[in-house]
This record gives structure tokens, sequence and C-alpha cells, in this order.
């Protein structure tokens, strides 16, 4: 498990400084993302787990990122309890499905932020651009960064832990 927490400084790292030079249109992969559905699909069965990673999580990308700090905290536990209930109950460790999982989980984290901005900041974020950002651009992205790690991280963590 301590893996999983290396990973994650060692992702938002990448995030930070390495991708900021190589965005398209100021859109990032978000590998802190990819990170929390890893982990919420693995130990689904474990709720606690899943809230503490999330919430680290969470901590690390809102040190690092331009918004209110909490947003993310918020955003990435409130997916680590849906990507473990629908881990739980639909997927069953199918490793195949960790990538609807994550598409998922890209769509969702848009959705939850522009919600949780427009009702506890009051700004008017638009569903739609937030949309046309996350499923173009940073799903697409993302998605090609995560073909790249989805190997590494699952023989490094999942497969020592199993």
């Amino acid at each position: 498990m301590m893996w999983f927490y290396i990973f994650a400084l060692i992702f938002i790292f990448l995030e930070t400084a390495f991708f900021n030079h190589f965005a398209i249109f100021s859109i990032r992969p978000n590998l802190i993302l990819f990170l929390v559905t890893f982990f919420s699909f693995y130990f689904n069965f474990d709720i606690i787990k899943v809230l503490l990673f999330c919430l680290f999580c969470g901590f690390l990308k809102d040190i690092f990122s331009v918004g209110p700090l909490g947003t993310q905290m918020l955003v990435f536990i409130c997916l680590g309890i849906v990507l473990s209930y629908v881990s739980r109950k639909f997927l069953r460790y199918n490793w195949i499905f960790i990538i609807p999982l994550y598409i998922f989980a890209t769509i969702g984290q848009g959705v939850i932020y522009v919600l949780i901005q427009n009702i506890f900041f009051e700004r008017s974020l638009s569903l739609l651009y937030m949309f046309w950002r996350v499923l173009i651009w940073e799903m697409a992205y993302s998605l090609i960064i995560f073909f790249i790690f989805f190997r590494p991280i699952k023989k490094c963590a999942i497969d020592k832990l199993t």
C-alpha cells in the first residue's frame, strides 16, 4: 500500500513539473486521478483506505493547483466512494474494466468540480465548457498517459500486493 503513496508523490511531481511543459491547450493529464481510480478499484472492499488515500491525493492536488484549498479533496473523496462502490458491485477485479472506470472517473471529476464551484463558491462555470474540455482534451491526453503508466503501476503496486 505504501507504493501507492510513493506513486502519488511521483505523479504529482510529474504532473506539475514535467507535464506543465507539455500542456496542450493548457491541459495536462490527470495522473493523480489515474492513481485514485486504480486504488479505488483495487481496495474497493476497504472504504477507510480509499478515503484516506483520496484525501491524501486531493491534498496534494490542492497544494499544487490554483483552486481553493479543499476543492480537489472533496472531489477525490466523492470519486473514491463512487468508484469503490462501482468496482465492488459490478467489476469484480477484472482488469479490462479499469479503462471504462477511468473514463467514468474523468467525466465524474469534471461534473463534481463544476458543481462544487457553482454551489459553494458561486462561480458560474459552464457544464458544457467543462464537458468539452474534459471529454475531448483532458480525457484523450490522460488516456494516452494512462496506457503508458498502466503496466508499471500494475506490476509494481498491484502485483506486489496480491
